[in-house]
């Protein structure tokens, strides 16, 4: 059996439309964990009646199962993308006894009813993949996944500085850019983390995700945490979905918030897994962020 793990923040409209409109496509069995982070009395209540399912904090994982597998987490803090889904994955492995934990936005459109088998499928031929994410397309029809893995210096500084002196086609082929639309079915460095699926011992083996972000790099990470016990990250584009990218913080986060999450999240992504030395950080990304005042 694959759980479903979902982090809502202030958007119980877009999270009912996911589930009644999208997971009412699978053919797949399944359960739901949501997360809802930030929660309130009104936003508990509004996801209880609009997905017919128990509220349950930390002290009540002790329940009678749902009726339709849909159980909502109330979290009054706002624990993040990585916390939260560590939180949501915990009542799945010890409540539910998950197999597999699907990791997945609100704001994904679902193409294929066997999606879920089709992931399982893979992952018990091939042992070695630890993550597997499927063809996700944004609504402006480009690939966002997989991806490969980008230097730190030529993420934020030479992909930029370049710009002047390179035509669009000579940057996109120097910094792999097209990367996703060229891809081909099998191990890359990353899969996209609005969609995607680990075993469950796989998952707790290496400790989930990192709880030092709080939104951005998670999936970075996790392929970076997964190599300890020799997984990797697979794409799988037998399964698509379409991601309408942003809509799940849009509203819910100032852009200025989201990017000063974005940064700092890489930076720390940058320092504890690739060994990119602090003096290094520090300097690459007050060049990046001169660079971005002075396009501005």
């Amino acid at each position: 059996m694959t759980t479903i793990v979902l982090i809502n923040y202030h958007k119980e409209a877009l999270t009912a439309q996911f589930v009644h409109e999208e997971l009412s496509k699978l053919s797949d069995k399944w359960n739901l964990v949501v997360v809802n982070n930030g929660a309130t009395t009104e936003s508990d209540l509004t996801l209880a009646q609009s997905l017919h399912a128990p509220v349950l904090r930390e002290d009540e994982w002790d329940v009678v199962p749902s009726a339709n597998g849909i159980y909502i987490l109330s979290s009054a803090k706002n624990l993040g993308f990585a916390r939260g889904n560590n939180w949501g994955a915990q009542f799945a492995k010890d409540v539910l006894h998950t197999d597999y934990l699907l990791f997945s936005n609100n704001d994904i459109q679902l193409h294929q009813p066997d999606t879920i088998g089709q992931l399982e499928a893979k992952m018990k031929q091939d042992t070695t993949i630890g993550m597997i994410g499927p063809s996700v397309v944004g609504l402006d029809g480009k690939a966002q996944s997989p991806e490969p893995y980008h230097p730190f210096w030529q993420r934020y500084v030479w992909m930029y500085l370049s710009t002047p002196f390179l035509s669009p086609q000579k940057k996109a082929k120097m910094f792999d850019l097209d990367y996703a639309e060229n891809a081909t079915e099998g191990y890359h460095y990353k899969v996209m983390g609005s969609f995607f699926m680990v075993r469950t011992d796989d998952f707790f083996a290496v400790g989930g995700m990192d709880p030092h972000t709080f939104l951005y790099s998670e999936e970075t990470i996790l392929s970076e945490r997964l190599k300890k016990i020799e997984k990797k990250a697979y794409y799988a584009p037998c399964v698509s979905v379409v991601h309408a990218h942003g809509a799940t913080t849009k509203g819910a986060i100032g852009r200025k918030a989201i990017n000063e999450y974005r940064i700092t999240s890489e930076a720390y992504y940058y320092y504890k897994y690739r060994h990119v030395p602090m003096w290094q950080l520090i300097l690459g990304i007050a060049i990046y962020q001169l660079i971005i005042k002075l396009k501005k």
